[in-house]
């Protein structure tokens, strides 16, 4: 009997031991892991990146940056990109008071770069208007120019450019001659843009540098007569002009001095090689971006113009990439 005893102990002790090793087996083998829902990858993932984050329409877009050369009151404005603007000239003659009158420039302009970045088109026009307040006021229309550039290194060290000024600037009315007369030293280096029935080959090269904050311009060109009146047979053929400014640029403003000189070449109706040459001076200020504004003061030197006119500049301009 206690052999009996015995052996059935023995037998519980097994049947415990086997049921206590089988179960923290079986604990270890319940939790399964689900098997993932397969989610077919987008028509534009790449192959090998290592995640995907789907668009989403509320994620802010970074913005284009839209940023061009230095731009300027008085010289060439040929570039490297796209832009389209408007100058206004306010004129203030001296010994005029402003409620007796003044005059107006409105020179709206714009330039095109192909796809390649390296050949543009380009053109403009301008129109002037004195605001004579005893009621004669006079409207003068400019030669209109259309021209294309070069840049063959594709970059500002080197702009090439060759357009054509054909004779649509008013020559009837005397107020209207005047009135572009009077308005040409906003931009002196356009000044046979105001010539009546001049006909003008126009032919420049110009530099851009930018070194840290500073920039510089420079244009070099020259201006030939190809017809013109019957009236001015002894004035000039050719004009040559040379232009140089320099500035500063921050983070929204661009600062610039600019001077500009031109000279009138053969014709025998100017007396002495001062009357040959005139020259301006203008200090600006030109907001950076897609949209640009302008704000400037030009100053003619030549004695018989200095402080005997007095010119605000404004402006806006759009730039694209």
């Amino acid at each position: 009997m206690a052999t009996s005893v015995v052996k059935g102990l023995v037998a519980g002790v097994l049947i415990a031991a086997a049921g206590t090793a089988a179960a923290p087996a079986r604990a270890l083998a319940e939790p399964e892991v689900p098997t993932p829902t397969f989610v077919p990858a987008p028509s534009d993932h790449q192959p090998g990146s290592s995640e995907y984050v789907p668009p989403s329409d509320n994620q802010p877009r970074p913005a284009a940056v839209v940023d061009t050369l230095p731009g300027f009151i008085t010289m060439d404005r040929t570039g490297t990109s796209s832009f389209a603007g408007m100058q206004l000239g306010f004129v203030k003659i001296d010994d005029t008071s402003l409620s007796d009158g003044f005059l107006m420039r409105i020179n709206p302009y714009g330039q095109y770069m192909f796809p390649n970045r390296q050949v543009g088109v380009f053109g403009q026009l301008s129109l002037a208007h004195a605001f004579d307040f005893t009621g004669a006021d006079a409207t003068g229309f400019g030669n209109i120019e259309m021209g294309g550039l070069y840049l063959p290194m594709s970059d500002s060290r080197l702009i090439l450019r060759a357009s054509l000024a054909l004779p649509t600037s008013s020559s009837d009315d005397l107020g209207d001659v005047f009135s572009n007369l009077f308005t040409q030293y906003e931009r002196l280096t356009d000044v046979v843009l105001v010539a009546p029935e001049y006909t003008t080959l126009r032919l420049s090269a110009s530099t851009v540098q930018q070194m840290d904050a500073f920039f510089l311009r420079a244009d070099g060109g020259f201006d030939l007569v190809f017809s013109k009146p019957g009236t001015a047979d002894g004035a000039a053929w050719a004009f040559f002009r040379a232009n140089v400014a320099g500035g500063i640029r921050t983070d929204a403003v661009d600062f610039a001095l600019e001077l500009v000189n031109i000279a009138a070449l053969g014709g025998d109706n100017l007396d002495g090689i001062t009357e040959r040459f005139q020259h301006t001076a203008a200090i600006g200020a030109r907001t950076r971006g897609e949209d640009q504004f302008h704000l400037g003061m030009v100053f003619p030197l030549d004695e018989n113009t200095r402080g005997e006119l007095w010119i605000l500049s404004l402006g806006y301009m759009r730039a694209f990439n």
